[in-house]
């Protein structure tokens, strides 16, 4: 005859599911120093709804490993020289010597002021009309008939700048937002002001000096007017 084993049997007579892991509820990410504990412990951080597992037992050091859950954690971030740490849960990326960054809802923007400088070709027949201006970018005004009309980005970090090329021989103008003005030297337009060219093949580089506000004329070629 042959004995089977006995199942583990319940009040009610099902078999009984092994013994879950061991759950510990923890506020921030769990201690290295929690050695006392089995493997494959479960712990879950209810600050940031993140569930860690206890992965290995070591040295007299316990490691975690995240399962997810809540949102993604960074604890450090390395650069070529150097870590950053989060401070109040935040991390700080900033610009350096030719680079700005912007950041909006979940997407961070990392800029390279003076790389990637693109040429635009427009007219004033272009559907919109002022033509809208980017930062790093330079336009070649064509039109032999209408002055062609650009309007400078309402933002722009330190740095930024636009160029304008005149081919045609109607011109150009380009005005500001309200709350920019456009310098050069001891010339500046009103607020939300305009330059225009006094000849079809006028040019002008333009820098923004201070964030947003204020574009610095620099190496214009012609005879630029303001307004």
């Amino acid at each position: 005859m042959v004995n089977f084993p006995t199942p583990n049997l319940s009040l009610y007579g099902f078999g009984q599911a092994p013994n879950p892991a061991n759950v510990i509820s923890t506020t921030g990410a769990p201690s290295t120093n929690t050695t006392e504990l089995p493997l494959g412990t479960l712990a879950v951080d209810n600050a940031a709804a993140v569930i860690y597992a206890l992965v290995s037992l070591a040295g007299g050091t316990a490691t975690w490993t995240s399962l997810g859950g809540g949102t993604s954690q960074v604890s450090t971030l390395t650069g070529d020289s150097g870590t950053a740490t989060p401070l109040a849960g935040n991390i700080q990326i900033a610009g350096g010597s030719g680079i700005s960054t912007s950041a909006s809802g979940h997407v961070l923007t990392v800029t390279a002021l003076g790389a990637g400088f693109t040429w635009n070709q427009v007219n004033s027949t272009i559907p919109t009309n002022p033509v809208p201006m980017a930062i790093e970018n330079g336009y070649i005004t064509t039109d032999g008939s209408v002055r062609v009309t650009l309007k400078l980005p309402a933002t722009a970090p330190f740095g930024s700048t636009i160029k304008v090329l005149g081919r045609g021989t109607a011109g150009w103008e380009v005005i500001a937002n309200t709350g920019q003005i456009i310098e050069l030297q001891s010339s500046t337009t009103s607020v939300a002001g305009n330059i225009q060219s006094g000849l079809g093949t006028d040019s002008i580089e333009l820098v923004c000096t201070d964030s947003n506000t204020v574009w610095t004329a620099a190496g214009p070629a012609g005879n630029i007017t303001f307004a």
